[in-house]
């Protein structure tokens, strides 16, 4: 995926100041867990206040793993 396309991309939960830590957590539930797609869901709608829509989590467990960070086998791969 092009740079220009990974910047175009709708960021990490956490906004402009928090979205690194956000992406460590998720790195480390993933590696510690080994999630489904429906655990990480799940786990995302616990550990964040705001995030409960499934659909804006599926649309960032995508560009995680479009961006290479996520490639765990038991997430579902997300096409978009």
């Amino acid at each position: 995926m092009s740079p220009d396309r990974l910047r175009s991309i709708v960021p990490m939960f956490g906004g402009g100041t928090r979205y690194v830590e956000t992406l460590d957590a998720v790195l480390e539930f993933v590696t510690d867990h080994q999630p489904t797609t429906d655990e990480l869901v799940g786990w995302h709608r616990g550990s964040f206040s705001n995030v409960s829509s499934q659909e804006s989590i599926v649309r960032r467990v995508a560009y995680l793993q479009q961006a290479e960070f996520l490639r765990d086998s038991r997430l579902m791969p997300v096409t978009g």
